[in-house]
């Protein structure tokens, strides 16, 4: 692979993590919105861990 292609390459991992990191980011504040909401048709989560959510459910 020549320098040309190896830069490129190399950008659009970095661009492409940048990108899932931000995700990452906005899926934990929703997480957050979730956990302090007071809307009862929304499910409630007993706690999140490390961005993987922790789900109660009743019956």
């Amino acid at each position: 692979m020549n320098t040309e292609l190896q830069d490129l390459y190399r950008h659009t991992i970095a661009q492409k993590d940048a990108e899932i990191a931000a995700l990452k980011g906005r899926i934990i504040e929703l997480e957050n919105e979730l956990l302090n909401s007071q809307d009862p048709d929304l499910p409630k989560r007993d706690k999140a861990i490390a961005g993987f959510p922790v789900v109660t459910i009743t019956v």
